[in-house]
């Protein structure tokens, strides 16, 4: 969890502590308070870290996500910040569900006090009697049931889901992608459907945004390729 890279370079009389050089860089938003502050490093502040990639994990933001300015966000830790997902959790329904085992476990790595925290060994216990008493069962981590994700409309997926738009009768009009470009003028585009491993049939089931993706800052092909594909698309 720790940056041993940059710890290393003084090394205290205690085995347990290493105290960074001034000139380091470091990670303001996921350092323990006696890092930052201090410049101490020690097992209770990878605990401490550890807590923080946990808040970055469910919370699915960085830590102390709502002050962008990271000078900021080094002056209100310094004045006794704390990041807590109870408290801090977004409110745009992004964040994961964080069981109340996982929220504690993250509350006693984020104390303030090093001597409070549990120790690696503890929290390796804990997550691991956490998984053995739940099996990673939704229900008895009393996670709420989440919605199946929409389906993405990226260029992987429709190329590879053809059930999903079943191709109209495109090859009966052209018999390659080359004649298909040709006749909308677009033929110097062939190389790039090749170097994808695009197909003449695979053509309807491209969006207009895929084209984009795949065509980029040539909107003048992808809008004539797209206008030809329409009556070949499943409506």
């Amino acid at each position: 969890m720790n940056d041993f890279g940059l710890s290393r370079k003084i090394q205290s009389e205690n085995n347990n502590e290493y105290i960074a050089s001034s000139e380091a860089k470091v990670p303001i938003r996921w350092l323990a308070p006696e890092s930052l502050i201090e410049a101490r490093y020690t097992i209770e502040s990878d605990v401490y870290m550890f807590g923080s990639c946990l808040f970055e994990m469910f919370a699915r933001q960085k830590p102390f996500y709502w002050i962008q300015d990271i000078d900021e966000v080094n002056q209100e830790r310094r004045k006794g910040l704390k990041l807590d997902l109870r408290l801090h959790c977004p409110k745009d329904g992004t964040a994961a569900p964080c069981p109340e085992e996982i929220m504690k476990l993250m509350e006693d790595c984020l104390q303030h006090d090093p001597q409070k925290r549990p120790t690696m060994q503890q929290v390796e216990q804990r997550l691991s009697e956490i998984f053995t008493n739940y099996k990673g069962s939704n229900d008895a981590l009393n996670l709420p049931k989440q919605p199946e994700p929409e389906a993405k409309s990226d260029l992987k997926q429709s190329i590879n889901n053809p059930d999903a738009s079943a191709p109209p009768n495109i090859c009966s009009d052209f018999q390659s992608l080359e004649d298909f470009l040709k006749s909308v003028k677009c033929e110097q585009c062939l190389q790039v459907f090749i170097d994808n491993d695009v197909k003449l049939e695979d053509l309807p089931l491209f969006t207009l945004e895929e084209l984009k993706e795949l065509l980029p800052n040539k909107l003048g092909p992808v809008k004539r390729i797209h206008a030809a594909l329409v009556k070949y698309q499943r409506k």
